[in-house]
């Protein structure tokens, strides 16, 4: 294994599919390094399109919700109202 597969790799991490990873402790010694890195990096991807997932959950959650809801930071200034929240409150 070398260039060809860590490339095959990155190509389908890029496509989406970050299901695919090398086997560092096979790969020549020039290539086992960046044959770690390439894996983190397609971690660091899937990590990435898991928490686009969950926020789109959570702002259809909020947006969706019959009941009012307000988003707050600490210093209970709003960082998003939902309709029903905006409908009870003007």
């Amino acid at each position: 294994m070398g260039v060809d597969e860590i490339n095959r790799v990155l190509i389908r991490a890029l496509e989406g599919d970050t299901s695919a990873s090398l086997d560092a402790d096979s790969m020549e010694d020039e290539y086992r390094e960046l044959a770690r890195t390439v894996n983190a990096a397609v971690k660091m991807l899937e990590k990435a399109k898991e928490a686009e997932i969950y926020k789109k959950r959570l702002i259809a959650f909020i947006t969706q919700n019959p009941q009012a809801i307000a988003v707050l930071v600490k210093d209970k200034s709003r960082i998003d109202l939902n309709k029903e929240y905006e409908r009870v409150w003007r």
